[in-house]
Order: C-alpha cells, then structure tokens, then sequence
C-alpha cells in the first residue's frame, strides 16, 4: 500500500507537459454569426455548432465572429475551460 501512495504523490508531483493536447467544445449562442478560428496565418471557418476541436496547449487559438448590427466577436481559446461561448453583443 505504501509503494502505491508513492507512486501516486510522484504522478501528482510530475509537472504538465504544456505540449499536451486539450479539447474543447465550441457552442455558438448568436445564430448566424460568421465565426473563424485563427492560428497565425491559419484560419478556419467554424459553421456547425458545438463543435468539439482538440488543441495542442504550446499552440495559440484566437476565435474571431462578426454579425450585422452586432459588435465583433474576439476572443483567445482558454483551454483551461472546456466549453467556449461565443455569444455576441447586439448594438455596435
């Protein structure tokens, strides 16, 4: 039993590896928006919704949205949060 809990505190103890791969879901709460998922030069058009997309953490993830008569939508992926909303404001 004891070599188990040692065993145990050294996984606990291990630092994460930042290369690691994080999943997130994407939900769209401004139907009809145009939303883009951006990487440096890389761009992708997101058009079904929710939409799960693994990510590799040492990677940096912006989504962009835009819709008529609303304000632009920017945000950066945070992967410490499973589920991202996007939802724009009416008015801009």
């Amino acid at each position: 039993m004891l070599d188990l809990l040692i065993l145990i505190a050294a996984l606990v103890s291990q630092p994460i590896d930042a290369g690691a791969r994080v999943s997130v879901v994407f939900e769209l709460r401004t139907p009809g928006a145009a939303v883009r998922l951006v990487h440096k030069s890389d761009a992708r058009i997101l058009t079904f919704f929710p939409v799960r997309i693994n990510f590799d953490r040492s990677e940096r993830w912006s989504v962009t949205a835009t819709k008529p008569g609303f304000c632009p939508f920017a945000r950066d992926v945070d992967y410490s949060r499973p589920v991202f909303v996007i939802a724009l404001q009416r008015g801009c």
